[in-house]
């Protein structure tokens, strides 16, 4: 797909829960250190193809709030190469029903911590406008979902179906 040149632009999001420890724990196996050798192989391949994005995304629950300056301070070291380190904050009917979003309180506390991982990156490699109004819809977003987790009042529809997809480490492909 890439070497055929059909596309814009592609972004893969690597997953990471938390730090090591956490990480490893919540997916049932060793598996952080995989998403390092993972972000290796793509950085050589962005080099080839500078359309690829590389991104990171972490979902906020109560159980990790407090690793993200951790995980942050390992990927910026790591991943000296990443377009963007994103947080969403678990919503829906997650599987283990214990994964819940902090409290507003501890998320309005992360709030300046995350916007300022987020000020890092230009989400659209070079495109610093593109890149500038998308860190600034993230920004915009997020104080979106703290008023409706405030207001128990979802006001606006998901399209996460719609415009992500997953694709497990069998080969799986999934909608949100």
């Amino acid at each position: 797909m890439l070497e055929q040149g059909a596309i814009e632009s592609l972004s893969i999001n690597l997953s990471l829960d938390g730090t090591k420890e956490y990480h490893d724990e919540m997916r049932k196996l060793e598996c952080y250190e995989k998403v390092f050798d993972a972000y290796n192989k793509l950085t050589d391949l962005k080099e080839e193809f500078p359309y690829l994005f590389i991104k990171v995304n972490t979902v906020i629950t109560k159980f990790n709030y407090n690793q993200i300056e951790a995980l942050h301070k390992d990927i910026y070291q790591r991943m000296p190469n990443l377009d963007h380190h994103n947080f969403e904050i678990v919503r829906g009917n997650p599987y283990d029903k214990d994964y819940t979003a902090p409290t507003i309180e501890e998320l309005k506390k992360i709030r300046p911590l995350i916007f300022s991982i987020w000020n890092k990156y230009n989400f659209y490699g070079n495109n610093n406008i593109k890149s500038t109004i998308a860190n600034n819809a993230k920004k915009m977003l997020f104080d979106f979902y703290l008023n409706e987790i405030k207001t128990q009042n979802r006001t606006t529809p998901c399209y996460a179906g719609i415009v992500h997809s997953v694709l497990d480490s069998s080969g799986d492909l999934y909608f949100c």
